[in-house]
């Protein structure tokens, strides 16, 4: 009787057992999951990482390309205005030695009737 209780109560302990092991097995592939779900959230959040930093670059250069774009665009409207300014100041010169001539040419009617009525 007693050796058949010992019996009993190893076979208690073994089943107990088992169910201590399976629900350990249960939980490890809980773990093992969970950790595979945040492997992966890892590793997207690393490519999401590295993208953002490739944007960022390349955000970096369009604003350099830009600005420099912005420079150029500044330096060919000086350099219009440039040009302009001095087409400007030729015509002005232009009609300054026009206006001179027409004055000598006044002066020099003026005198030649002048002479004219001198003789």
């Amino acid at each position: 009787v007693l050796l058949s209780t010992q019996v009993g109560e190893f076979l208690d302990i073994g089943e107990a057992t088992a169910d201590v092991l399976q629900d350990l097995r249960k939980k490890r592939d809980v773990v093992d999951a969970k950790r595979k779900h945040v492997e992966s959230l890892v590793l997207a959040s690393r490519k999401e990482s590295r993208a953002c930093r490739a944007l960022k670059a390349k955000r970096k250069e369009v604003d350099f390309l830009s600005e420099k774009e912005e420079i150029t665009h500044g330096e060919d409207e000086l350099k219009a205005s440039d040009r302009l300014f001095f087409a400007r100041k030729k015509e002005k010169d232009a009609m300054r030695e026009l206006e001179n001539d027409q004055i000598a040419l006044r002066t020099g009617l003026e005198r030649a009737r002048q002479a004219m009525r001198h003789q």
